[in-house]
């Protein structure tokens, strides 16, 4: 049974375990690199819905774990993310635990439908993200891939929006993110070169290494791919064993290819409910 508790204390350890072997991190042993982290609500979804804490409980429960950033989650703000006084209220309860917001994780409709109508409302919405997020001192928000139809035209909508939004973005000193689980590699690069901005990455997954996994897509390999454009890695995780260990990822190989990105930022630990 999944132990909360053991999980976040694994989360802690990411870099400890990068630590441990001096070949991940290509540097000799006194030059070794601890990942900072921080945290997903996402982990803690199922306690937020059950009404076990509030999503202002949120800064306070992660400073309590000796976690100083967090990923706030758009489902968890309950329509109030246009009171100024309740974002003023979170900004404040940040300030207070010491956490530091790093990446409001948006979930706002298709940004790349076949529909320029519902592309434009959704544009629209997105925007709103990005005000909410300067406001509470985030670096970026982080957006999904999934688009519908055909493959050609939905790209050609992905490029148009991207640019739209990452240039809305920008004077706000924000990245936009592209969520990259299960996302085909080689469109994700296309993307990221076509688009040609400096605040838009990709956020890839921890990819699952067990024999269950689905080897044609090659999971480890689209992570690699997608890697080299990183602004952020989730430490996606599934199921522990007896002493702590991922059971369905590796996570040595894929703190590997962090290290290989030259990545030396924030990873986000996020438990799959």
């Amino acid at each position: 049974m999944y132990d909360r508790r053991l999980f976040l204390k694994t989360s802690l350890q990411l870099g400890a375990l990068a630590s441990l072997s001096p070949s991940l991190l290509g540097a000799s042993p006194l030059k070794r690199q601890f990942y900072k982290i921080s945290l997903s609500e996402y982990s803690f979804q199922k306690s937020l819905k059950k009404g076990l804490f509030t999503h202002l409980d949120f800064p306070e429960n992660t400073s309590k774990l000796d976690i100083d950033a967090i990923d706030f989650g758009s489902v968890f703000f309950n329509g109030k993310q246009s009171n100024a006084e309740y974002l003023k209220t979170l900004v404040k309860k940040c300030a207070d635990f010491s956490v530091k917001p790093q990446t409001l994780i948006v979930e706002q409709g298709e940004l790349f439908a076949s529909s320029a109508t519902e592309r434009t409302k959704n544009l629209d919405n997105y925007k709103k993200w990005l005000d909410v997020a300067q406001v509470l001192g985030c670096k970026a928000i982080s957006i999904s891939d999934i688009s519908k139809g055909n493959l050609a035209t939905a790209n050609k909508n992905k490029v148009a929006s991207l640019t739209t939004l990452c240039d809305y973005a920008a004077p706000l000193g924000l990245n936009i993110l592209i969520r990259s689980a299960n996302a085909n590699a080689k469109s994700m690069s296309d993307l990221m070169l076509a688009t040609k901005k400096v605040n838009m990455g990709t956020m890839p997954e921890f990819a699952k290494t067990n024999a269950k996994a689905d080897v044609k897509s090659n999971p480890v390999k689209n992570m690699e791919i997608v890697s080299h454009f990183a602004k952020m890695f989730t430490a996606k995780s599934y199921d522990f064993d007896s002493q702590g260990n991922e059971t369905t990822i590796d996570y040595f190989l894929m703190l590997g290819l962090v290290n290989a990105a030259l990545y030396k930022d924030y990873i986000k630990p996020a438990f799959s409910q």
